[in-house]
């Protein structure tokens, strides 16, 4: 079961394309045996994604996830040499959920995984005012585009998030492998500017959240992991720091509108802050005022390109662009692909 991040407008959330991360999972049931094609059409995924483009939606995705781990007797999918038994990882938040603070489920949770794997290891460092939750082991032969690190980072964020009931801001992102950031990467939900080549993959995040409380209990965890097999929808929690998410709706309801987005000075303005302070807020909770104008403007061009089918000239024009040329490069940074890909 996956989890995807909760802090965006549910439009922004659907537009997130999982494509890529079911491309980059495969090659774990495909050595295995497995019926690819059959386990994507179970879950509603048309199996030409494979070889050409087209959208997984996060149900979907949830969906195929769960299918998985029961015909290949492995909760790591089948992209390390020892599979973890069905169950493992549900048992590990259940010990966990028993602790009073996050510091300690934490601690128990990854002391948990490290008796049942020795393929891919889990620890926490202590980095003064700040945590690097730490996962080493890779294995480019059974999982070449590196999955397993991609997702587990960022489901022990959202599971660790909760348990307390709120989202953890993230610091930084960093992998130990060469991949400059995409927005079809996983870890993209926790920082589109994740840095890469690193000495190891950590998720860092200031270390006063150990000291919370758990608010959750194991029950309504098994009622949590019901509801995504039954329906692929998680409902996670809301960041309690709402700037970030005020600045989003007030870009997104101006390009909803057919307006230019709003800028800085504009958006500070309408909540009532000074430019600096604006800065000092979205610093805070791990985001930048650039970074949402263009996560929300890619988000909305996928829409205007593939279901509003607009051309790349009226979608530049209505997202605030100079010029087609000057849109079709960001375009390109934002999603790897060109915007005609987007017009099939």
């Amino acid at each position: 079961m996956h989890i995807t991040d909760h802090d965006a407008p549910l439009a922004l959330q659907a537009a997130f394309n999982y494509r890529m991360a079911v491309l980059r999972l495969l090659p774990g049931p495909a050595n295995a045996g497995l019926p690819v094609p059959a386990l994507l059409r179970e879950a509603g995924i048309d199996p030409t994604i494979v070889d050409q483009l087209g959208e997984v939606s996060r149900s979907q995705y949830i969906q195929l996830l769960a299918r998985l781990p029961q015909p290949l007797s492995d909760e790591f999918f089948g992209l390390r040499q020892h599979p973890v038994k069905p169950g493992v990882t549900s048992m590990m938040i259940e010990i966990a959920l028993g602790n009073d603070t996050l510091g300690a489920a934490m601690t128990q949770s990854l002391r948990f995984m490290r008796l049942v794997s020795d393929d891919l290891r889990m620890e926490l460092m202590d980095e003064g005012d700040d945590i690097a939750l730490v996962l080493s082991g890779l294995d480019p032969g059974r999982d070449p585009h590196h999955f397993l690190v991609d997702y587990w980072l960022n489901y022990l964020h959202r599971v660790f998030s909760w348990m307390i009931d709120q989202l953890i801001p993230v610091k930084s992102v960093q992998l130990a492998f060469a991949e400059p950031a995409k927005r079809h990467r996983l870890v993209y939900q926790l920082r589109s500017d994740w840095q890469d080549n690193c000495d190891r993959n950590a998720v860092v995040f200031s270390r006063k959240y150990l000291a919370l409380p758990i608010l959750r209990s194991r029950n309504e965890w098994l009622s949590l992991r019901q509801t995504a097999v039954e329906s692929g929808v998680v409902q996670w929690p809301e960041e309690q720091v709402q700037v970030a998410s005020h600045v989003r709706s007030l870009i997104f309801n101006a390009l909803r509108q057919g307006e230019p987005p709003p800028t800085l000075s504009t958006v500070a303005q309408t909540l009532h802050l000074t430019q600096a302070t604006l800065h000092r807020h979205l610093n805070s909770e791990a985001t930048s005022f650039q970074r949402i104008l263009n996560d929300v403007r890619c988000d909305t061009a996928i829409d205007k390109l593939r279901f509003q089918k607009l051309s790349v000239a009226e979608v530049a024009e209505q997202l605030g662009f100079s010029e087609p040329r000057s849109f079709s490069r960001a375009f390109k940074q934002w999603t790897g692909a060109s915007p005609s890909d987007y017009q099939c």
